[in-house]
């Protein structure tokens, strides 16, 4: 919540802010994780409602992770359908510059 970003988003230079914030506060990162498992929740419920078992409920699981992930492609800014509901965004951070060598 402080720097808004995990080590792995350090690495690929991804940041979550909250517009119009210094920080995310705590109950909107709370909140997103908490929509962040509608990745996984409706493709669990469907699963066990058709009586799924072994790798037709782990297709059923990819399934619906990658219908949620397609749900950046209908947002205009490109942002999962979480972090709009959430009222966060993700953004990409730039390149940090190369150290010059001493002449």
């Amino acid at each position: 919540t402080k720097k808004g970003q995990t080590l792995a988003m350090q690495t690929w230079r991804i940041k979550l802010v909250v517009p119009g914030q210094h920080h995310v506060p705590l109950y909107v990162a709370a909140v997103r994780y908490l929509l962040s498992w509608l990745w996984i929740v409706p493709a669990l419920l469907v699963s066990f409602a058709l009586k799924l078992e072994h790798w037709h409920a782990l297709y059923a699981l990819l399934a619906g992770a990658l219908l949620w992930s397609l749900t950046a492609f209908i947002d205009k800014d490109r942002q999962f359908l979480h972090d709009r509901l959430a009222g966060t965004r993700l953004i990409q951070l730039p390149k940090p510059e190369k150290k010059k060598k001493a002449a």
